[in-house]
Formats: C-alpha cells, structure tokens, sequence
C-alpha cells in the first residue's frame, strides 16, 4: 500500500473513465509484460461497465467514487503502489507494445533522467525546432514516486497533472526526456462522448493547462531561475537603452533637425505639419548641441553600466547553478 516502503521495481498506473469498449487493448499489452510488479486500474467513477471488463484480468482494480478527475485517480494509484518507479499508461491508446514500454522505463531505471515519456505518433512532433513550444502531454510516461510526491497536491487535479510533473521534473528534480514513437494513437474525444461533448470537454483540458502552466511560473519558479530571468530581461533593457544613447549621439552629429528631418522624410512629405514630427523638431530647435551630447553620453554611459552589471549578474548566477 500508500505507507509500505518503496521498492525497486515499476507499477503500471491506469486511470479510467467509462473506457469499458477500449481498456481491454491496454490491459492485454501491460500484463502481458514481464517488467511491472503490479497493474493499478483506478476507475474514477465510470457507469459503464468498466469494473467488469477490468475484472478479466490480473490487475488490482481500485475504485474512485465520485468521479473526480485524472490527477486524483492517478494519485490514488501512486499512492497504492510500492515501487519507486511508476508506469502512467492512458486507458485509450491504441498500438502500445512491450518496446515502447520498456525503451520508455529504461532511462527513468538507470537515472538518466526522473521522468521520460512517450509521444505519441503526431506529425507535429516531427518538427523538432517546435518541440520547445508544445507542451509534452503524452499520457503515457515514466518517474520516479519521489517526482510525484514531491509534485504539490493543487496540480494532481484533473489535466493539470501532466503540465505540473513536466514542470517539477525540470525545475526540481533530475529532468525530463521523451522521444516520438510512431504507432501508437488513441481514441479521441469527440468518437468517446460525440462531437459537441468532445469538444466541450477538449476546451476543458485546455484551460486546466493553460491555468496550470500560468500558476507553475507565478508561484513554482526556483529563486535563481527567477533571478536569471530578471538578469536576462535587464540586459535587454539597457541594450535598448544603449541604442537610444547612440541615436542621440547620431542625431547630434548629423544635425538634430536634418537628422529628424531625414528620418521623417516620408511621413513630412505626406503630412508637411504631422504632430509628433513638428513636436520633435520644435524640441531639436531648442535644446543645444551641447546639451544633446551630454544626455545622449548620460543615457549611452548609464545603460552601460547597466548592462555590464546585468551580464555580471547572469554568468554568476550560471556558475552558482554549475556548482550546486
């Protein structure tokens, strides 16, 4: 149970939601496989049947009642299991095999890595340089029990699970890797529960990521990780402000009005008494070559500074981490 202490060794975790017509395809493949001390179906309140078709085989069946979500059906089967390893296998997927399976557990076993997972076989993994910005739901992943306890209970909660261990395993803990395997789809939404309900509930799925990843970078960011963004965000900002410094400078140079004049040249010919150009050429008229050399100094110098105690700042905070 929950309490005994963990073991060495892996536990295959399925939760399960009215999948009576298609958990049957996943069980076949996970107990067939000779690497799980034990299968864990948590069905989360189905009324359809999905009990007795989990009762064919040799799983322990668990039984959440209401139905409250994916996050707490799959605590509860972290909670039950025994080993320090888990298995999360999605009720739904078609075209699972024992490869996939243990090329998934592999690098989570030997400490490569705390958690990896399998992508499913969608085109747009292919594109790896897009890779960075799409969010690796794959339901089906292993970690370590230690990446899931330490995960804070508020993202176990429906589908902001996945956003959340995905988070946890790169920010505080040994990282995550994953790999595209062709193959392997599932049932999607609008087949399960017909067009509209399935979209419904895809909208749902959505907002629980969208809000899971918005509270991780509001509230789970490590210090030094927010502190090497906020390096990062200065330098760009006295990068712009060393750019305004030389174009005053420029503009003093050339000649503040001709330098106005010719930078304007197209929105003048247009509009001879546009506001904004007329406005920067009554204030070039008044202020003096000396005065614009100064402040253009001021604002080059300052920004400078600024710049070079933010790249300071930056690789510091980069050797302290390579410390750590």
């Amino acid at each position: 149970m929950g309490s005994e202490p963990s073991s060495r060794g892996v536990t295959a975790v399925v939760a399960a939601y009215n999948e009576a017509a298609r958990i049957g395809v996943v069980l076949d493949v996970l107990t067939s496989y000779d690497g799980f001390a034990e299968v864990v179906v948590v069905d989360d309140g189905s009324t359809d049947g999905t009990g007795e078709e989990v009762g064919r085989y040799p799983v322990t069946y668990l039984r959440v009642e209401p139905n409250q979500g994916k996050g707490h059906a799959m605590d509860v089967g972290v909670q039950h299991a025994s080993t320090d390893v888990i298995f999360f296998a999605d009720a739904d997927i078609i075209g699972l095999t024992h490869h996939m399976i243990r090329e998934t557990i592999r690098p989570v076993m030997d400490g490569s890595c705390e958690m990896f997972i399998l992508m499913r076989n969608r085109k747009i993994y292919y594109l790896h340089l897009l890779m960075a910005f799409i969010p690796l739901l794959g339901g089906e992943r292993a970690l370590t029990k230690d990446l899931w306890l330490r995960l804070p209970d508020r993202y176990k909660d429906r589908f902001r699970i996945e956003a959340g261990l995905n988070f946890y395993a790169i920010y505080h803990g040994g990282g995550l890797k994953y790999r595209v395997f062709k193959g392997i789809s599932q049932t999607v939404k609008e087949a399960k529960f017909g067009f509209w309900e399935g979209m419904g509930r895809r909208f749902k799925m959505f907002r629980d990521v969208i809000s899971a990843a918005w509270e991780l970078q509001r509230r789970d960011v490590p210090a030094t990780v927010e502190a090497r963004r906020g390096a990062v965000w200065r330098i760009l900002g006295s990068v712009a402000g060393m750019f305004v410094g030389l174009f005053i400078l420029g503009a003093t140079l050339i000649g503040p009005i001709s330098f106005i004049q010719a930078v304007f040249a197209e929105e003048l010919s247009a509009d001879p008494d546009a506001p904004f150009v007329r406005f920067l050429l009554l204030v070039a008229s008044s202020v003096t070559t000396p005065v614009l050399v100064v402040v253009g100094g001021i604002v080059l110098g300052l920004n400078a500074l600024f710049f070079a105690g933010a790249l300071f700042r930056l690789l510091t905070l980069g050797r302290t981490r390579e410390a750590a």
